[in-house]
């Protein structure tokens, strides 16, 4: 017995049915995983859903290193980098890797563990609204 694909001119024999028919399953699953990452990677904005007027009471502590313009931690010396303006995926992503320990840093380890998921999202709200050079809030006053 001799199948055709309508698309492609494929033959396939009867005994490979099987073998043809995973590939075609397994290509319409790849398909709908793209899809899925593309719908993902598109709606990154309705993640976030943190509230900057929140964030702002949460990150009090933040800005007592994150917040000194030149601020060196005490050891081992570094310069503590500013983080207003900074993205807002990158911030929750880095404060849920010091929480859960993939990141080290003994500080931030402490504080990232008093914050919830929501908190981080606020926190995150935040330090977007802020402009990088002044860490004051951004002329448009909008959290992106």
């Amino acid at each position: 017995m001799i199948y055709t694909h309508r698309v492609w001119p494929v033959i396939i024999a009867s005994s490979t049915i099987l073998e043809y028919l995973a590939l075609r399953q397994a290509i319409h699953a790849t398909r709908l995983i793209f899809l899925m990452i593309g719908l993902l990677g598109g709606s990154a904005s309705w993640a976030q859903q943190g509230n900057a007027e929140e964030g702002k009471i949460i990150a009090y502590t933040c800005n007592g290193c994150h917040g000194i313009p030149y601020h060196q931690n005490v050891y081992p010396t570094y310069s503590v980098p500013r983080i207003g303006g900074q993205n807002y995926g990158y911030i929750v992503s880095a404060l849920k890797a010091y929480r859960d320990g993939t990141r080290q840093h003994p500080t931030m380890n402490a504080q990232a563990h008093t914050l919830s998921d929501e908190d981080m999202h606020h926190v995150a709200a935040y330090f977007v609204s802020l402009t990088p050079a002044s860490d004051e809030p951004s002329a448009s006053g909008e959290t992106p």
